[in-house]
């Protein structure tokens, strides 16, 4: 039996979408006979140490949130006083220590596999530095679902530390889980590529077959955060704000623009948008169950696909996907899509793109793609083949 360590800034039941790969493969690594623990970051005071979720047992490292409040505090007063936009970094150093406290708890020669997942660099720095002192003989595989040099959103380094600082961590590791954008973007820096492997994003059964009925409106649902600099949801909010069915209605599940939602909310969109904050991969489902159609928000970087639309896709439900170019990385997923919709954002939103959209959405919602449709075209992110394909090469490893 093999026994696999996850190491991630979120995991389920959150509703983040690093909590949701996670959730679809979990699954399918008890199901091939493996025993699956987790690290992951305390967020309350009072939250357990160490919980079960769907046969993992998570453990949350301690990161003393008393000085991580005063922190956010020192650094939204210093914003506000210097008007200073806040700058992402690599990682959070006192969350790579919490992450270092829970691994020296930890005996780690139990495991056939360590598997840091970077969207958030933490994990595999607390890895980095624990090897360093300590030794691993722990084969590490990173899962790697967003960039990191080529990230735009990281900027306390230039490009040429991020790119330095990537080849360290690659070294560290056994193997590579990545993207196929990120496995290109390596090919063409020339970088020895054997021990990358690429993993689509899973899609999620659970959903494949669910559908609520609900009120007279028509529901159009948003999961996932939205990032001024990445992910902007002004163009969407135009759109909807444009459309002459006042049935049409907008639900946001997220984190993000929470200043831009409420202007709209309470304003051009009032009774048609509603925002609800954070909320778990649970909760986030049984929002998908009810709605006519899902919209995404492309991101206005080309090297980042939306995880959230490998989840879309899995309820077979109509898309609007709204991409900042044409050569959006996600055309290469939703072109297969029989229930997608793609507009590409413009200077501002015309009334020929709006008035197409709204009768696309009026025609389209509550449709639904068949199961053997989306079988056929997307048999790569079905959660047992990417497991099976995962578990392989950390065998052979």
């Amino acid at each position: 039996m093999m026994k696999i360590l996850l190491i991630s800034n979120t995991l389920p039941p959150e509703g983040s979408a690093v909590a949701g790969i996670v959730d679809r493969l979990a699954p399918q690594w008890i199901k091939s006979g493996c025993e699956v623990d987790g690290i992951t970051l305390k967020k309350k005071l009072r939250a357990k140490t160490k919980f079960f979720y769907d046969g993992i047992t998570v453990y949350r490292a301690e990161r003393f949130l008393f000085f991580k409040k005063l922190s956010n505090l020192v650094k939204r007063v210093y914003r506000k006083l210097f008007k200073k936009t806040e700058k992402r970094v690599l990682y959070v150093e006192y969350e790579v220590k919490a992450y270092l406290r829970q691994l020296k708890k930890m005996d780690l020669r139990q495991y056939d596999a360590m598997i840091p997942i970077c969207a958030y660099y933490e994990t595999v720095e607390a890895v980095r530095r624990y090897k360093n002192k300590y030794g691993l003989t722990t084969p590490v595989f990173l899962y790697q679902v967003d960039p990191l040099a080529y990230n735009k959103t990281f900027d306390a380094l230039d490009f040429d530390a991020r790119l330095a600082y990537e080849k360290e961590i690659y070294s560290l590791c056994a193997g590579v889980f990545t993207t196929s954008i990120i496995l290109r973007e390596k090919q063409a820096l020339g970088w020895d590529t054997e021990k990358i492997h690429v993993l689509e994003f899973p899609l999620s059964k659970a959903l494949l077959e669910t559908s609520e009925q609900n009120d007279g409106s028509i529901q159009c649902v948003f999961c996932g955060s939205l990032y001024g600099t990445v992910r902007d949801a002004k163009y969407t909010l135009e759109l909807f704000a444009k459309f002459k069915n006042p049935n049409i209605h907008l639900y946001v599940l997220g984190t993000g623009q929470e200043r831009l939602l409420k202007e709209y909310a309470e304003g051009v969109l009032k009774g048609r948008l509603f925002c609800f904050g954070e909320r778990s991969e649970k909760e986030c489902n049984e929002m998908l169950a009810r709605a006519d159609v899902l919209v995404n928000v492309g991101n206005q970087v080309k090297n980042q696909i939306p995880s959230k639309i490998f989840h879309y896709i899995s309820t077979g439900k109509p898309i609007v996907n709204v991409a900042c170019f044409d050569d959006c990385p996600t055309a290469e997923y939703l072109n297969k899509y029989p229930l997608c919709y793609t507009i590409v954002e413009k200077a501002e939103a015309r009334e020929s793109d709006v008035s197409a959209l709204e009768e696309w959405i009026v025609i389209h919602q509550g449709k639904k793609v068949s199961v053997e449709t989306l079988q056929k075209h997307f048999q790569e992110h079905d959660p047992a083949f990417i497991v099976e394909k995962m578990l392989a090469i950390i065998k052979r490893s």
